[in-house]
C-alpha cells in the first residue's frame, strides 16, 4: 500500500485538513485523484495553474466524475 493510500484511509477514519505543497506540476492531481468520491478542496494560485490541474486530473483519472 502506498503512502497516499495510507493517507486516504487515515482521512476516512479521522477527517482533517492536510496541506500538500512543493509537489511538481501534475503530481498534485495524481495525489488528489486518490480522493475522488470524497470531499476535498484544492486551491490553485491562479487560473493558469487551475487549468493545468484540471487537465492533469482528467489525464490521470479519465475526466470529471
Amino acid at each position: 500500500m502506498s503512502a497516499v493510500q495510507d493517507l486516504a484511509r487515515s482521512l476516512e477514519q479521522g477527517p482533517r485538513a492536510i496541506t500538500l505543497f512543493g509537489a511538481p506540476d501534475g503530481y498534485d492531481a495524481a495525489t488528489i485523484g486518490n480522493f475522488i468520491g470524497r470531499r476535498w478542496l484544492h486551491v490553485c494560485r491562479d487560473d493558469g495553474r487551475m487549468a493545468r490541474f484540471a487537465a492533469a486530473l482528467a489525464f490521470c483519472y479519465g475526466g470529471p466524475r
